[in-house]
Formats: C-alpha cells, structure tokens, sequence
C-alpha cells in the first residue's frame, strides 16, 4: 500500500525525473521534425466542445494507470499545432524549440516576480527588457512599466494604474470614464467593466482611414462628457496599420 510519503518521495526523486524528462524531450524533438516536414499540414483535429468535455471526463474517471509521455501524447492530440505550416499565428506566437527548456528551468525555480525577495533575477531582467523597450518606443528614460501575460492582464494593469494615479478619490469611483478608440481591442471594454465602470462611460470616438483614434474630437469628446457628470480618467489609443 502507497503511503503518503512514499507518493511525495516519488514525486521528487531525481531518479524519476532523469528517466522521464529524456522522453518527454524526445517526443517533442519529434513532433516538430513532423510539423516542418509535412507536405499536407496538420494543424488542429476538430473535436466540439462536448467531445473534448467527454473525452477528458472520462480520462480523468479511469483507473488504468498511465505514464506521463502517454497522458502528454494525449493532450498533444487533443490541442492545436501551433508549429504547423497550416497554423496562421492567431492571437497565439509560434514558441521557439528552446523556450521548452527556458520553461522547464522556470518551471523548475517557479521564482517570481511579485516581490523582490521571490525573484531576484527576474525582476532585475524585467526592469532591463522594459527599459530596453521603452528606449525603442521612444520613450523618456525614466519609463517603466511591467511584463504582463498578455494583452487582457496588460490592458486592465495600465487601466487600474490611470485610476490609482489619478488622484481621484473612491467616493467618486461611479462616475469615472474612459475615451477610447472606436476600434479598441474588446478587451479594453471588457476590463473597465471588470473595474466597475459602467457602460455608457466607455466611450468611443471614431477612427480615420488609418484606423488611427480620430484626436481632432478628443476635446470635443472630453467636454461633453464632463458637462454629464462623468469624469474622464484616462484616454486609451491603440495601434494601427
């Protein structure tokens, strides 16, 4: 019978992990020696929403033991194919083979950047990226900013730092406002929501034929809204073609 620390000795053997990570590797060196070479490109095998619920459902109610190469065979068949040649780079970048080991490293310290003293490395490297791209930008020196996961997490930290920086107090929270782009990504939206903002103050101003935010109506949009009460705490742009 597996006692409790037997599993945990087990889950932390070097042992183990020597004999499976070597597989693991294998079979991903394999399946992107499959992706660059298929003349017919695979990308996604199609399964509805209830196949895919079903199927994982009943994986997870098995009693057959299963390997981690096996249980990661799986997961690889039921999921895109982001290094296919079929794959057109939706929303998803197609990952470097050597970010598997940069990620295994990661995953391995799990360090962070939340606090100093949980990730030293990384925050000095976030400060060195962030100055790097500022610089490129254009912006001033003194710029700052945060590595985010992605662009809803990176939207709703640069709206809730507008309404930290403000000054405005809280007291005055159901009256705050935001003018953005008519062509704003829907996450723009869907954070200030998320913030409490109500919806008829997520205002929109039209684009040009760049669709670039159309600036020349920015006072005029500024002033209306300030004469309904609301108060303007921020003015988001977006990039454009």
């Amino acid at each position: 019978m597996k006692t409790a620390e037997n599993l945990i000795s087990k889950a932390y053997s070097p042992d183990e992990f020597e004999k499976e990570a070597p597989k693991l590797i294998d079979m991903i060196s394999r399946e992107l020696k499959t992706s660059l070479s298929q003349t017919i490109p695979e990308t996604i095998d199609r399964y509805s929403p209830e196949e895919q619920l079903r199927f994982w459902q009943e994986d997870f109610s098995s009693s057959d033991p299963v390997d981690l190469p096996s249980l990661m065979e799986k997961v690889m068949s039921h999921s895109i194919n982001f290094h296919s040649k079929g794959y057109v780079g939706h929303q998803v970048a197609v990952t470097l083979p050597v970010t598997v080991l940069t990620s295994a490293m990661m995953a391995y310290m799990n360090n962070c950047t939340t606090v100093y003293e949980l990730g030293m490395a990384g925050n000095a490297m976030e400060k060195v990226v962030i100055s790097h791209l500022a610089e490129k930008f254009g912006y001033n020196k003194g710029a700052t900013g945060f590595v985010a996961s992605g662009g809803s997490i990176g939207n709703l930290t640069a709206l809730v730092t507008a309404r930290t920086s403000s000054g405005i107090e809280e007291k005055d929270y159901h009256r705050l406002a935001v003018i953005v782009s008519g062509e704003a990504h829907y996450s723009v939206e869907r954070e200030a929501k998320i913030m409490g903002i109500q919806s008829e103050n997520i205002i929109k101003v039209p684009v040009g034929d760049d669709f670039g935010i159309r600036t020349e109506l920015l006072e005029r949009t500024y002033q209306q809204a300030v004469s309904e009460g609301k108060i303007i705490f921020c003015v988001v742009g977006c990039a454009c073609p």
